[in-house]
């Protein structure tokens, strides 16, 4: 798995030195500093010109690289396999991006989009301007209509890609024009919240999938200049094998399932394919697009320079909706929606009762959700219900809240969450087979049922868990649960 991270890391930042003005502005992975690490074995320091105590030079042992890069061995501070942004390391802040158990494409797409976040809006000097911001489990993904509309618009995108494929300019612009029409619809009949959730979330997540793709299409063509280092070698080797166009094929149809879209991707998963396609489609018919999308802010959407470059007269809208809705079969988009959102439910009431009749040790844990950062890794199926207040996943490969003060890890188990969002109060519920140790305060704590204890400091281990806090609380045992209250002031 390590030496699949070498070889992706070397195709990126060899990418980005020679086609880094091809794909956005400044952004360029051939000069920021950023880390890539194999949890609890080692990490890389790229593109960081300085000496440092704990780090040492690259391997000599390694496969030579062409990139300027500093080893740690070991685990590097808390990475245990979270993707952590604003990583201090020395005096700047950086992203820290696992290696996780992914083919090289995967792993360098991975990389790419990952550190374009950092680049766009952490660290002392953000290259974007704000981009608005509303939280994703409170999407409603069980809104028919919404549901119903969006599946059009990525149909119509996809249409739209085909188009470009085969070079017809005429008819990407077609279906782009349906496209906005059927868009413009959808955010005016909508929920107010859908509007600002998506706008933000095509700034951000949007433009890093483009990046991402971008980069994956070019590297998808092989280096016209290979160094022929092993491991750029490896890489050209693993993307050879590699179909751009089958794999944002493959994106889209993962998102699309029983005529419309599933609850679970419709906050978030058809936005990275979506958001990537339109960037892809706006380069194709030369809109200057990517300037006025890194000043972000509250107005922006990629709709609004395809809709100038199109030249919509606004009075065309309302029949280019209804002959795209007809053509797409909108009645028959929406029993499928209705259904979809039907099965989604009791499938979560199904898996809610299977994860709370596990075994183990119950943990409750509340906290007030103010200044934490969330840091999550899952391939499970997320579920989302009533507006985010409920979200469940079988299994998490890490999970992680952190802020000052409080550190919690969960590895390799499932989680429910229960939000109070105008409470700002979180409570996370989990099942851990046993318990390693209780310290409260310093001294070790036997637990006992029926005990309800004050605490200054707290530090619970077990299989997979860790909870450290110098934020008082309570801490409470009753039958096999275990009760955190961190909204409680304590002693």
């Amino acid at each position: 798995m390590g030496m699949r991270g070498l070889i992706a890391t070397e195709g990126a930042i060899n990418l980005f030195k020679s086609y880094s003005d091809s794909i956005w502005l400044d952004y360029n992975l051939a000069t920021m500093p950023f880390i890539v690490y194999l949890p609890g074995e080692w990490a890389l320091l790229h593109n960081y010109p300085k000496q440092l105590e704990e780090f040492t030079h690259y391997p000599e042992s390694w496969p030579a690289s062409s990139s300027q890069a500093l080893y740690y061995d070991g685990q590097l501070g808390n990475l245990a396999g979270q993707l952590s942004f604003n990583t201090n390391i020395d005096s700047i802040k950086l992203a820290a991006v696992p290696i996780m158990e992914r083919s090289i494409p995967e792993l360098f797409a991975f990389f790419v989009h990952e550190n374009f976040h950092q680049y766009q809006q952490y660290g002392d000097y953000p290259a974007f301007g704000e981009i608005p911001w509303e939280r994703e489990e409170r999407y409603p993904v069980e809104d028919v209509r919404n549901t119903a509309l969006a599946y059009i618009e990525m149909r119509l995108a996809m249409d739209a890609f085909e188009a470009y494929l085969s070079d017809n300019r005429t008819e990407v612009e077609r279906l782009l024009a349906q496209f906005i029409a059927v868009r413009k619809h959808r955010w005016s009949v909508g929920d107010p919240f859908i509007r600002r959730y998506e706008q933000g979330q095509e700034i951000n997540e949007g433009t890093a999938a483009y990046v991402e793709k971008k980069s994956l299409l070019i590297a998808s063509r092989g280096f016209a200049n290979s160094s022929h280092l092993q491991l750029l070698d490896d890489f050209n080797s693993a993307m050879s094998s590699f179909s751009f166009t089958e794999h944002l094929r493959e994106k889209f149809n993962k998102c699309l399932s029983g005529g419309s879209i599933s609850p679970e991707d419709m906050s978030r998963n058809r936005i990275y394919p979506l958001g990537a396609t339109l960037g892809l489609l706006a380069d194709y018919l030369g809109i200057d697009w990517k300037t006025d999308a890194q000043k972000a802010g509250s107005e922006f959407s990629l709709v609004n320079p395809i809709g100038v470059s199109l030249g919509i007269p606004e009075s065309n809208m309302g029949e280019l909706l209804e002959s795209t809705l007809k053509t797409y079969h909108y009645k028959d988009v929406l029993a499928s929606s209705e259904q979809l959102i039907d099965d989604y439910e009791k499938g979560f009431n199904t898996e809610l009762e299977e994860f709370e009749n596990q075994d183990g040790w119950r943990f409750e844990i509340t906290l007030n959700a103010n200044g934490v950062r969330r840091a999550r890794s899952s391939t499970a199926k997320k579920w989302l219900i009533d507006s985010g207040q409920r979200e469940l996943r079988s299994h998490f490969n890490v999970y992680s809240l952190k802020r000052k003060g409080m550190l919690f890890q969960l590895h390799d188990s499932g989680l429910l969450e229960f939000n109070d969002w105008d409470k700002h109060i979180r409570t996370v519920e989990f099942y851990t087979p046993a318990m390693d140790s209780v310290v409260v305060d310093g001294e070790l704590k036997s637990i006992r049922n029926n005990e309800s204890v004050a605490f200054n400091i707290l530090n619970i281990k077990s299989e997979g868990m860790l909870l450290d806090t110098s934020q008082p609380g309570t801490l409470t045992v009753q039958d096999s649960t275990i009760v955190v209250d961190l909204l409680n002031k304590g002693k």
